[in-house]
């Protein structure tokens, strides 16, 4: 288990969980993360969210980046049957982004925990057995 935060987590006594303090949008991101874990993953959970500025459209869009990024992470290092979890405002591109997902995974749900307010537009979408890469070209 890797764990990633912008902020220090609290440590994990368990010898098979790894934390670490990162920015997923940081250039170097995909380096220190191959430091920490560089072999593939069975699943990408993601409880991103960014900070809201009140401003629909911009936190919706802010959203759908880290998700994005989680969805790259899921593409670039999830083995085929693997996992994915992302926390997504919904809006304008969800729709694109629930398509991406659907082309990587076999089963694509939008699952609303019942804790989420009301008005708020928050989901997880939640992909499940990683379609395994075409094979490459020779």
């Amino acid at each position: 288990v890797i764990g990633v935060d912008i902020v220090p987590i609290r440590p994990f006594s368990q010898r098979h969980v790894q934390t670490a303090v990162l920015d997923v949008l940081a250039d170097d991101f995909d380096k220190k993360l191959a430091e920490l874990y560089d072999g593939p993953f069975d699943a990408v959970i993601s409880d991103m969210a960014p900070k809201t500025s009140g401003i629909k459209a911009t936190d919706e869009a802010r959203s759908l980046r880290l998700a994005g990024k989680a969805l790259e992470i899921a593409t670039a290092r999830g083995r085929p049957g693997s996992s994915f979890v992302a926390k997504v405002f919904m809006g304008g591109d969800f729709e694109d982004f629930r398509d991406q997902v659907r082309a990587l995974f076999d089963e694509v749900k939008v699952v609303r925990p019942e804790a989420t307010r009301g008005a708020s537009m928050e989901v997880y979408l939640v992909g499940l057995r990683r379609k395994a890469p075409p094979p490459e070209a020779p």
